[in-house]
């Protein structure tokens, strides 16, 4: 006789082990639902939230100093802005050292600025380190100047602790531990938080100016966006403001505040009047705030951009539509311009660099007029005297020795880099070219250095284009050039005194 099978005594064990897994994985994936959840309706900070489906902005000069003196403004004028879908977002405690991919409708992938944050917090605490702790170039610090970087995060913050253990470093390489000094730094900027304003526009039209004197027609646009180029999800307007501080106040460097801004494809028709009153409405509004501010206050690193941004230039009442060859408009056309008051790093090829500002100064030395002669006459040069300055890194602000959160706020903002990549120019609107673009300019790349004298409000410009640039023009296209130029003339002598300099 066989003995007995024991596979009924075996198999229980068996039918209950998939049982408990069953459960213990049901209860891990329960788990996991709820921690999603959880972790999509958590408040992990603290933020303010505004969003205005449209906004009618009316600006109107009061008399005095803001209005012009041209005879058809001297009654007043008024500007109308109008904003579609304004959203504004405040984060008062966010840190630096965080992602923002959890903020409302905030894509920190498809947003530039934060890679420009990342890269200047890092030069920051670099330029931190090296002026609070300098580590001299020994023949023992050798081994370690060619060390790997510790790894920044996306802010540009250090993210590995200074205390991190490191490997027993050799009798050559003792100098390179951190000293007290750079571990209590290094503490004290993993503490640094932010205050983001973050701006978002879908649409805005800013419309030209209204005078008593005009007839009652329509309001035709200065500014208006060209939706057709945009995506559909895609606003006109993203602007940042972040300003950086320490909880309670603590005095210690901080980075100086920064602003970001793009626009999407826009359109800019030049208006005479409307420019004229901007010029004496803007800057009296400007010197009030500033008058009413501390000192450092206006002290920004800034960056903006435009993509794909036109200027119109249109025919006036002398166009003669029996004129086939008459062209109605000339436009002035970019794939992308930017204007910074930041200078990039002498290592960098690009445009906006010290040693960039420096090849253009003297390029325009050499081809100079001999002295006395226009455009170099007194009172003052072709040139002025804060772009050598700057190329030179002589114009740093002195800031002193005192550790104070402006320690490192030396480099002076006043001299502007704008870069147009490419540049081109069209005349538009003639019947003989069955109303197709004429190229008056072909596409060539600029850079301009625009230096702002803070004392005389005087703008002086310095432009370079890489390449030779191509111009061709008719007759009747030279005509239109011609009422343009009288119009900027007329711009021009109608600009109050101060900016006449």
């Amino acid at each position: 006789m066989a003995p007995p099978t024991h596979s009924n005594l075996t198999s229980n064990p068996q039918v209950e082990e998939p049982r408990e897994q069953i459960q213990s994985r049901s209860s891990t994936s329960d788990r996991d639902i709820l921690a999603r959840l959880f972790a999509k309706h958590d408040v992990k900070e603290t933020s303010y939230h505004l969003l205005a489906p449209r906004i009618d902005l009316h600006l109107c000069d009061d008399p005095g100093p803001g209005r012009s003196n041209k005879p058809s403004l001297r009654g007043g004028g008024a500007l109308q802005v109008t904003l579609a879908s304004l959203q504004a977002d405040f984060f008062p405690y966010h840190r630096a050292a965080a992602a923002r991919r959890h903020w409302r409708g905030y894509r920190e992938a498809a947003t530039p600025h934060t890679q420009w944050l990342s890269q200047s917090l890092s030069q920051f605490c670099a330029s931190l380190l090296e002026l609070l702790d300098p580590r001299p170039l020994t023949p023992s610090h050798k081994s370690t100047s060619q060390e790997k970087p510790e790894e920044p995060v996306s802010n540009g913050l250090n993210h590995k602790p200074a205390s991190q253990p490191q490997a027993a470093p050799s009798a050559g390489t003792a100098t390179s531990q951190a000293s007290p000094t750079r571990t209590r730094i290094l503490q004290q900027l993993g503490k640094l938080m932010t205050t983001c304003l973050v701006l978002r526009i879908d649409d805005f039209t800013v419309y030209r100016v209204s005078t008593g004197s005009k007839s009652r027609e329509a309001p035709r646009p200065l500014i208006h966006a060209e939706r057709a180029t945009l995506p559909g999800d895609a606003g006109l307007l993203h602007a940042e403001m972040t300003h950086f501080y320490y909880p309670g106040d603590v005095c210690f460097p901080v980075p100086p505040p920064k602003l970001y801004a793009q626009l999407s494809p826009v359109r800019l028709c030049v208006d005479v009047e409307s420019l004229i009153w901007l010029s004496a409405f803007l800057p009296h509004v400007a010197s009030a705030l500033i008058s009413n501010s501390q000192p450092d206050v206006f002290y920004m690193d800034v960056r903006m951009e435009a993509i794909m941004p036109k200027i119109i230039l249109e025919a006036g009442s002398e166009h003669v539509s029996q004129q086939r060859d008459r062209p109605r408009e000339l436009h002035v056309c970019t794939a992308r311009a930017n204007i910074t008051n930041i200078r990039e790093s002498n290592r960098s090829a690009s445009a906006g660099t010290r040693s960039d500002l420096a090849s253009i100064l003297s390029l325009l030395r050499r081809a100079a007029p001999p002295p006395g002669q226009f455009p170099g006459a007194p009172p003052r040069g072709p040139l002025h005297e804060l772009f050598t300055l700057h190329a030179d890194c002589l114009d740093d602000i002195d800031r002193g020795t005192a550790v104070t959160p402006e320690m490192l706020w030396r480099e002076n903002r006043s001299i502007w880099c704008a870069r147009v990549e490419p540049l081109w120019m069209d005349f538009c609107g003639a019947r003989a070219t069955n109303y197709k673009p004429a190229p008056l300019l072909d596409a060539i790349p600029l850079t301009a250095w625009i230096c702002i004298d803070p004392s005389t409000s005087a703008i002086t410009v310095a432009a370079r284009c890489c390449g030779l640039a191509a111009l061709q023009l008719n007759h009747f296209q030279l005509l239109l050039l011609l009422r343009q130029l009288e119009r900027l003339s007329a711009l021009a002598a109608w600009q109050p005194p101060s900016q006449n300099q």
